[in-house]
């Protein structure tokens, strides 16, 4: 556990500055009320997705792709990365998993600039309820490129990391504690 230790601090300095401002989930300063005032601050319908079985489904070799691509020195880094992996997915309860299922979600981040992500747990703000059906069919979309599938999805109203939220008709997003 020492060694999964190590890996983690040596990531943390590479990975972070790689994320959006949309990734909340596993950060330092980035907690859920932070996610909650970044989205309470946005305007119009909430869409709400859960990731099934995240950490497990993660492809290894999309991830893999991503290191070695995006991560300084990721190369290297990916092959003791690679030798922590279960056969699947991430490693549960390893301290670097977050991080990685982090970057893993990076690209979801620049086509939906207003999404909002904590761990598995997914927020986008659509301007017009008539952009709700699209928005949500994108990012489904997107997820299974990933090899990633959604839980049953919220409209207007959201829980969010056991917090709720709602959109009023007026396009406030308001969160009720």
């Amino acid at each position: 556990m020492a060694y999964f230790g190590h890996l983690k601090l040596q990531l943390d300095g590479v990975i972070e500055p790689l994320l959006s401002e949309a990734v909340h989930g596993w950060r330092p300063r980035r907690g859920v009320a932070t996610a909650v005032s970044r989205i309470t601050a946005m305007t119009g319908t909430l869409i709400g997705l859960d990731i099934v079985e995240y950490f497990t489904n993660i492809d290894q070799e999309r991830l893999g792709s991503l290191v070695r691509r995006q991560v300084p020195d990721g190369q290297r880094l990916w092959r003791r990365i690679e030798a922590c992996l279960p056969e699947f997915g991430l490693p549960d309860g390893a301290p670097f998993a977050p991080l990685l299922a982090n970057l893993y979600l990076t690209p979801l981040d620049a086509r939906f600039p207003t999404l909002t992500r904590y761990g598995d747990n997914i927020v986008v703000v659509v301007e017009r309820k008539s952009e709700v059906s699209r928005a949500l069919r994108r990012v489904r979309q997107s997820l299974n490129e990933m090899g990633l599938a959604t839980h049953e999805h919220q409209i207007g109203g959201v829980n969010f990391c056991n917090q709720v939220l709602a959109s009023t008709s007026d396009g406030r997003i308001t969160h009720a504690k």
